[in-house]
């Protein structure tokens, strides 16, 4: 009941891995999830519970979570911390 409905399994896969790494370079997030993920990628922009910034010194883009995602699922920036940090 907590998780938003319109998100099918596999995009919440993938915002969990970005919400676990909080700042993931998207190639690397497709190494991670697969080619599918361009269109969750997509999904989750459109809901704006992620933002995509262009990499400097590259062709790749940065993924973060929005200040939506924080507000939508009451997590904080330190939880996830601890959980990222007890994945290593």
């Amino acid at each position: 009941d907590l998780l938003p409905s319109e998100l099918k399994t596999a995009v919440l896969r993938t915002l969990a891995v970005i919400a676990i790494k909080k700042k993931i370079l998207q190639s690397d997030l497709i190494l991670l999830r697969g080619s599918s993920a361009y269109e969750h990628i997509k999904e989750l922009l459109d809901k704006k519970f992620i933002q995509k910034r262009r990499q400097r010194d590259g062709r790749s883009f940065w993924l973060s979570l929005s200040e939506k995602f924080y507000q939508t699922f009451a997590v904080s920036n330190e939880f996830l911390t601890k959980i990222s940090e007890s994945k290593k």
